[in-house]
């Protein structure tokens, strides 16, 4: 069975992807460091240990429409009949539906997009997921940090799983303060929104400032990378002539939110988004890899980029 999995959430991916292994052990290819070919071939092995291999493809987008092509070895693969393995294909970025690839998953298999969530639908969530860590939280609590970390669903997560070590079951804003201390503030906003408009005297202050207060830059490019995707579905919509209200309904963004990106989504043509979404991707891979800081991973994104 062949799954492809859509998510802008490192969280809510992996959830989808646990309910699929159902706690069998799994292999990981990431296609960033992986060759395509290699990896197939590999799938096409077949252990005499086990009845069935799970097997996870991250960062396959070569389904997104950043990739023109449609690799033939791929098709191949997805026209077989007989894989006895569970093979599940992840991608941060949108997958493009009108590809050929794709729509051997749609028909044949199962195509998994999953939606972020925004407004009551994600204050619901959280509550459940405060519930099950037996966390008591503060309104004005668990609010502070939403706000704080911008709505960011997989950022808001990590400081509710910092709160979930403290030994206490009365959370208030006093202590959401005090524990989660490099939370974004206004000044982080203003060098996200500089870097958006590409005001690089501006940004550059503001970044040095960044640096002097040894703040975390993990969480600034996480923002970034969904700031050039909204842009980049903004100017898409926009060029397919959707209505502010189709926008807001498939993003699930306030009409102030479209606004504010449709402004800025004129700065950039389609293909400098894209750029600046594989430029992100390739900063954060050096940087999982411990080829760079986070710190200068930043800096090198803004020079190139602005």
């Amino acid at each position: 069975m062949i799954y492809l999995i859509e998510s802008s959430s490192y969280r809510l991916l992996n959830n989808e992807i646990n309910k699929i292994v159902k706690g069998n052990q799994y292999e990981i290819f990431d296609l960033t460091t992986n060759n395509l070919e290699d990896v197939l071939s590999e799938l096409s092995y077949r252990s005499i240990f086990l009845e069935k291999r799970y097997i996870i493809i991250r960062n396959a987008d070569i389904f997104s429409a950043k990739e023109k092509s449609n690799n033939e070895a791929l098709v191949n693969f997805l026209s077989e009949s007989d894989n006895p393995n569970i093979v599940i294909f992840t991608t941060y970025l949108n997958v493009d539906e009108r590809k050929k690839i794709t729509k051997i998953i749609k028909d044949k298999y199962h195509f998994i997009k999953i939606k972020i969530p925004v407004y009551n639908e994600l204050n619901k969530n959280l509550k459940q997921y405060l519930k099950s860590k037996q966390i008591v939280i503060t309104d004005d609590a668990l609010n502070f940090i939403i706000n704080s970390c911008n709505n960011n669903y997989d950022i808001i997560l990590n400081e509710l799983d910092k709160i979930a070590l403290l030994d206490t079951t009365n959370i208030t804003l006093e202590i959401v303060k005090k524990t989660c201390s490099h939370i974004l503030n206004d000044n982080n906003f203003k060098l996200l929104d500089a870097i958006i408009a590409k005001n690089i005297s501006l940004a550059m202050n503001l970044f040095n400032e960044f640096k002097i207060k040894r703040q975390e830059p993990m969480m600034l490019l996480v923002l970034l990378a969904r700031e050039y995707r909204y842009l980049y579905l903004i100017k898409k919509f926009d060029e397919e002539n959707y209505s502010e209200s189709k926008m807001m309904e498939k993003l699930g963004l306030a009409s102030w939110q479209i606004s504010k990106y449709y402004r800025s989504s004129f700065n950039y043509t389609l293909t400098e988004i894209e750029d600046n979404i594989i430029s992100l991707a390739n900063v954060d891979y050096q940087i999982k890899s411990g080829k760079i800081s986070s710190s200068l991973g930043l800096e090198m994104f803004i020079l190139k980029n602005l």
